[in-house]
C-alpha cells in the first residue's frame, strides 16, 4: 500500500435498534446515494465505481466547514490514516429511478471546502469530538 497521512473524518452517528438491542454505527457525515459505513481501527474503501471519500488534513478545517454549516455538534469527529487518491472530486453512481436500470455518474461541480482531501481509503483511529 502506497503512504498513507493523519487527517480528520467527520461522521453521523446512527442508532439502530435491532431485537431491542441498541447498535451504534458511523456513517459519512455527508451523502448523495454512496453512504458508507466506517468503524474504528478498519480500512474503509470507496465503494466500487463510486467517487473519493472527503477527509479534512486538518481539526481546524473541518471545524470550520462544520461551523459554516451552523451544525458543528450534531456530528462526530475523528483522527484518521487515510491513502489520498489521485482523483480530487466527488462523485456517485445514481439510479434514474427504480424502473429504469440505467445509471449515470452524479459529478459535484461544487468547489470542495478548505482543507477536504480525497482519499481512497480511511481508517478511523479514535474520536476526538
Amino acid at each position: 500500500m502506497k503512504k498513507t497521512a493523519k487527517g480528520i473524518k467527520v461522521c453521523t452517528r446512527k442508532i439502530n435498534f435491532i431485537d431491542g438491542n441498541k447498535e451504534l454505527r458511523l456513517m459519512s457525515a455527508f451523502s448523495d446515494g454512496a453512504q458508507v459505513e466506517y468503524k474504528i481501527g478498519e480500512w474503509v474503501s470507496r465503494k466500487e465505481g463510486n467517487g473519493p471519500l472527503a477527509v479534512f488534513k486538518d481539526l481546524d478545517s473541518a471545524k470550520q466547514f462544520m461551523m459554516g454549516l451552523g451544525r458543528p455538534i450534531s456530528k462526530s469527529y475523528f483522527t484518521c490514516e487515510y491513502k489520498k487518491s489521485k482523483e480530487n472530486g466527488l462523485y456517485c453512481y445514481k439510479k434514474i429511478n427504480s424502473f429504469l436500470t440505467a445509471v449515470f455518474k452524479q459529478m459535484y461541480s461544487f468547489e470542495l471546502p478548505y482543507g477536504t482531501v480525497c482519499a481512497d481509503k480511511v481508517k478511523l483511529i479514535e474520536q476526538v469530538i
